[in-house]
């Protein structure tokens, strides 16, 4: 069992209340078998990361990133016994951070095929030194957040300030295509969930809407925005009312991925096609896209 969000607006003190309004229908994370969650968020221009291990027992959004003031937070819950046998530590566990970037990802080798060493030696071996030398774990999700970032490496994007849209599409291909071809040599799978964001775009690519082994993946969609959205959600509180001058701009975006079952949703949710990618972005004026890879 695993579960991936993601939250991006353009009001950070507004992201609680998006979570506390999305917790009724969010039911929390449960296992009685050890796992760990984290949360990586933007505040003040700093990159930030929370991770905690759980002996058992649930955890919520809103536990995970309920009380932060973020204009955008990624998080992730792993279950810590691997398919290996090894347990996954929290430094481990995503989200990762590469400078702006943060990194999320479940099920990203399917069936444990690329879970021995002559796999993971084969897309070590492709990485730019640099980025070989900056893995701190032995985590799949972290693995796959580099063989992202040398896609965008060898497009010369590292070190541009502002990354095209179609730059950051082109990488997610490249790690999909990457892993699943290595994993046809060893018995085969295909790329779970994976979310990448630079801090202003959030990045998501849907593989399936189930696991080899049955298990939900799917990944569903809703957004806030306009007038009747700001007045639900600050209706009750007179300041953050105050700070809102112009309720129509308010845009927000949550996708929820793996533990989602086919009822857990209505009409406010749009589920994502199996082997599609979905950008988010502040602003409805900006670039909404969902597409095939």
């Amino acid at each position: 069992m695993a579960r991936l969000f993601a939250l991006l607006g353009n009001r950070a003190d507004v992201a609680p209340r998006i979570l506390a309004e999305e917790a009724p229908r969010r039911a929390p994370f449960r296992s009685d078998r050890p796992f760990v969650w984290g949360a990586g968020f933007y505040q003040g221009g700093d990159v930030l990361l929370r991770r905690r291990p759980m002996a058992a027992g649930e955890v919520s959004l809103t536990t995970m990133a309920g009380d932060l003031r973020t204009d955008c937070v990624i998080g992730v819950v792993e279950e810590a016994l691997r398919e290996d046998g090894r347990t996954l530590q929290a430094d481990d566990a995503g989200p990762h951070r590469w400078r702006q970037w943060l990194f999320a990802g479940t099920n990203i080798f399917p069936g444990g095929n690329l879970a021995g060493g002559d796999a993971r030696a084969r897309l070590l071996a492709d990485l730019p030194p640099f980025l070989r030398a900056s893995l701190r774990g032995d985590g799949d999700s972290e693995l796959a957040f580099h063989v992202f970032l040398s896609f965008l490496h060898d497009a010369g994007m590292l070190q541009v300030a502002t990354i095209p849209t179609d730059a950051i599409l082109a990488a997610i291909r490249g790690l999909v295509g990457q892993i699943e071809a290595v994993a046809a040599e060893f018995g085969g799978g295909s790329v779970g969930n994976v979310l990448v964001t630079d801090g202003d775009r959030v990045v998501a690519y849907h593989g399936a809407d189930r696991t080899p082994d049955g298990r939900s993946a799917r990944m569903i969609l809703r957004r806030w925005e306009g007038e009747e959205a700001a007045a639900a959600l600050v209706a009750d509180d007179f300041q953050l009312r105050a700070k809102v001058p112009s309720p129509s701009r308010l845009h927000f975006s949550l996708l929820v991925a793996d533990d989602v079952s086919e009822d857990d949703g209505d009409a406010r949710y749009t589920p994502v096609a199996s082997r599609h990618v979905v950008v988010l972005t502040r602003d409805r004026g900006d670039e909404q896209r969902v597409e095939p890879v």
